[in-house]
């Protein structure tokens, strides 16, 4: 059996981002909604975080509580995705694995933090060992020219643009059922492109790549 290149997406792909971040901001920066209850993930309906929960009092500068937050080393205590771990280590057994994350925004200084903290938390959550490389972009265009470049088969994904941008470069798109990416469309995304496949989580998508390429279940 041929190794496939599988890429995997970072933030509420492997880790959980969002519930870190708002339990964050909620704490620091006091954000509340207009009922007084705190916001939760459900509540992030897109990926835009500023077009859901309004710029907290006093910040001028939207990359200011991501920089803290990274800074304070947040980032390197991230929980990781249930089952992530096991089908991560399961699937590089037979596939070369890597990382490609839109975590190259910002700052420089939030970049240099992002960076480090990345390395730290791959190492801490025994990642590393399976994930070859890791490419940092600003932009989700890059991943995909990225994907392009250096062919990727298999794309682990939760932003639905970038994964139907791959999938229509014929990359088997794997999109990690999330709040934000369920489409208000007749049609899902996976009725869209025979090349797009929700998952619902990290055991359904070891399951789903083992089965594809006839690998023993473990």
């Amino acid at each position: 059996m041929d190794r496939k290149l599988i890429a995997i997406d970072m933030d509420e792909t492997l880790n959980e981002y969002d519930r870190s971040f708002l339990n964050f901001l909620n704490k620091n920066y006091n954000t509340k909604k207009s009922d007084g209850s705190l916001y939760v993930k459900e509540d992030l309906k897109g990926y835009n975080i500023w077009s859901i929960i309004p710029l907290p009092e006093g910040v001028t500068d939207p990359w200011e509580p991501f920089r803290e937050f990274a800074k304070e080393g947040y980032l390197s205590k991230l929980d990781i995705k249930p089952g992530a771990k096991e089908a991560v280590s399961r699937l590089s057994e037979n596939h070369n694995l890597m990382l490609i994350t839109n975590r190259a925004y910002g700052d420089s200084v939030l970049r240099y933090h992002l960076r480090k903290e990345t390395d730290k938390w791959l190492e801490l959550k025994g990642l590393k060992e399976h994930i070859k490389q890791c490419i940092f972009t600003e932009e989700s265009h890059e991943k995909i020219n990225i994907c392009k470049s250096i062919g990727v088969d298999i794309l682990i994904e939760d932003k639905l643009d970038t994964v139907e941008s791959a999938a229509k470069e014929g990359i088997i798109s794997l999109l990690l059922d999330q709040p934000w990416n369920r489409k208000g469309k007749s049609k899902s995304p996976e009725e869209e492109n025979q090349n797009i496949y929700r998952m619902k989580d990290w055991n359904e998508i070891y399951t789903f790549i083992a089965e594809r390429y006839n690998q023993e279940l473990k």
